[in-house]
């Protein structure tokens, strides 16, 4: 992974993303990438980054419940507005050391809901429970090529 000025894991499964970088023999490069390169996360991306142990989190799989379930909401980086798509998306349950909470969300299908974590940060590594790139919002993306920079 020479040459790589940042790294984005994005969404998809993530026990299948697992299982494909332990078999292809990726997983201790793209480790060692995340670890040092600015790194965007989305959904499976945050449950992978978390598995690799480069992001001190514990993550709740599917924590707004299924595909039917999906949704598009308004959601903030520290601050900053976005449009987000949550689709089966993960929860992050605990966070280190070292770990920023950048986003929470609500989920209206849960009245009375406590506010859930969906986008940390540690180090370079910025990690969200949703989908940014599917709404045609790129303020992470920017945000992640700034740092690359």
């Amino acid at each position: 992974m020479r040459g790589l000025d940042a790294l984005i894991l994005p969404g998809g499964e993530s026990t299948t993303l697992l299982k494909l970088l332990n078999l292809t023999g990726l997983r201790e490069s793209l480790t060692e990438a995340a670890s040092g390169l600015p790194t965007l996360g989305t959904c499976a991306g945050l449950i992978v980054l978390a598995a690799l142990g480069v992001l001190d989190v514990d993550v709740e799989r599917n924590a707004f419940g299924p595909q039917v379930d999906s949704a598009s909401a308004r959601v903030e980086w520290k601050g900053i507005g976005l449009t987000a798509a949550f689709i089966r998306a993960p929860a992050v349950t605990r966070t280190g050391a070292g770990v920023s909470v950048c986003s929470t969300y609500v989920d209206p299908a849960q009245p009375g809901g406590l506010p859930r974590v969906v986008g940390v940060e540690q180090g370079s590594i910025m990690a969200v429970s949703y989908h940014p790139e599917l709404t045609g919002d790129a303020t992470l993306h920017r945000l992640l090529l700034a740092r690359a920079r």
